[in-house]
């Protein structure tokens, strides 16, 4: 699940929850700042140990299609369980979207999301 909410001051609120099919979880929320087309979110980048640190890109194109990806040497692998962490871009179309976002974002409010996703009926 991939939570966005832009700022009046060019900031980009969001939240991301992912599981893999072995059961372990990756989540990461804050506040990206802008630079360039994109926002970066930062955490922990000085840390000694670096799977502790995480940076991330997220770019949104003109259609409102969003993109994950962690940075090379920043990958915040600290934020999920074993190969939790996306080493890959992410893609969230906009035919992905969620309810009222949470008054803030942060980890513990996640998965207080209603998802209101259309579902596509099948013709038989």
């Amino acid at each position: 699940m991939f939570l966005a909410q832009p700022k009046p001051d060019g900031s980009l609120d969001f939240g991301l929850l992912l599981s893999t099919t072995e059961g372990n979880v990756f989540s990461v929320a804050g506040t990206a700042r802008r630079v360039g087309s994109g926002w970066r979110y930062e955490a922990d980048m000085n840390a000694a140990d670096p799977g502790q640190r995480c940076a991330i890109m997220i770019d949104r194109t003109g259609n409102g299609t969003y993109h994950f990806s962690t940075v090379e040497g920043a990958r915040c692998d600290n934020y999920g369980g074993h190969n939790a962490a996306p080493y890959k871009t992410l893609t969230f179309p906009p035919s992905s979207h969620v309810g009222s976002p949470p008054a803030t974002f942060a980890l513990e409010t996640l998965t207080d999301i209603a998802c209101d996703r259309p579902r596509k009926r099948s013709h038989k």
